[in-house]
């Protein structure tokens, strides 16, 4: 997530750059964006006692749509904000702002950790 939200700044301010640089800095892009996914969804499960797993990986399932609807809209409106779709600072700003949410999540993963696990429900 790090890296996805330190990328997403890089790209956003690299359309000056060569076309074939570009290139490859979204390639990495792509690859960082999506290449927790899994890990984060399988720790979800793995913490979630065995009577809610369904309900975790409906949370866990609702948190990503709703990200991935806010994103392109956090965009759109920095894009507005910030001169337009023909403006390269703009881009480099609505980029950032996909970034600011990718950090989102490893400042909670920090923010919780050593945090004290609630108890399991009693009765299951």
């Amino acid at each position: 997530m790090t890296c996805s939200a330190l990328l997403a700044g890089v790209v956003g301010f690299s359309s000056g750059s060569s076309p074939l640089v570009v290139t490859l800095l979204f390639l990495a892009y792509g690859v960082t964006v999506t290449a927790d996914s899994a890990s984060i969804t399988a720790g979800a499960l793995a913490e979630a006692p065995s009577g809610y797993r369904g309900t975790t990986m409906a949370v866990h399932s609702s948190i990503g749509f709703l990200g991935s609807f806010l994103g392109p809209l956090a965009v759109g409106i920095v894009l507005d904000l910030a001169g337009g779709r023909e403006n390269a600072l703009a881009w480099g700003l609505g980029f950032a702002a996909m970034g600011v949410g990718a950090i989102t999540g490893p400042l909670a993963l920090g923010t919780l950790a050593g945090e004290p696990r609630p108890a399991p429900a009693q009765g299951r």
